[in-house]
């Protein structure tokens, strides 16, 4: 909390728009509380972001992070209808990450937690393995969701008339995975923004 509350007062400064904190911490696979605990801990956090927010007037945007119980949508809607001024980042490949381990449909949570949407944050991946050797690998049209990456015309279209408001991040190296096609990343910037404008 000592480093979310300086970066909470550093944007404030800087005029920032929002900061994106990952959530929950801990997450539930390197915690040796029990869920009631976790979920204690994920509750107390989600009342001093919301404090913090208020204090400095600086939105925070929750990104689910990790392999966690907690990533669901009844229990992420449930603690952003508790607090308003707390909103959601989704972030397409750690909700497949998600989805993958809590085993729900991770459009479905998407089209859940819309109201609460705040930001996305674009990038792909397949599975764990992919994360954990490649990290985050930049979305590009030859990913076929198939093959299991996430399908991203699929997350865009269900953002509806929330596309032009949203603000969306790049989330990616600059250089995509040589063992994965070793495609140019500008690619999938110009093919998002081709989605988007099919959109408005």
């Amino acid at each position: 909390m000592r480093m979310v509350t300086l970066t909470v007062k550093q944007a404030a400064e800087f005029g920032a728009d929002y900061i994106v904190v990952h959530f929950p911490s801990p997450a539930s696979d390197s915690a040796d509380g029990s869920d009631e605990d976790l979920e204690s801990i994920a509750w107390s956090s989600c009342d001093r972001l919301a404090e913090l927010s208020l204090k400095e007037g600086v939105p925070i945007h929750l990104e689910g992070v990790g392999q966690s119980d907690l990533i669901t949508a009844d229990f992420v809607q449930a603690a952003l209808e508790e607090y308003a001024n707390l909103r959601y980042c989704f972030d397409t490949a750690h909700a497949n990450l998600a989805a993958q381990y809590n085993g729900f449909d991770m459009y479905d949570f998407e089209t859940e937690l819309l109201p609460h949407l705040g930001s996305l944050h674009l990038w792909n991946t397949r599975d764990r393995n992919d994360y954990l050797t490649f990290r985050h690998v930049a979305v590009h049209p030859s990913q076929s969701p198939e093959d299991g990456w996430v399908d991203i015309p699929r997350v865009l279209e269900r953002l509806g008339p929330r596309a032009d408001s949203l603000p969306i991040v790049f989330e990616s190296e600059p250089a995509y995975p040589e063992a994965l096609g070793d495609y140019d990343y500008r690619d999938g910037v110009k093919w998002v923004k081709e989605l988007l404008a099919t959109l408005s």
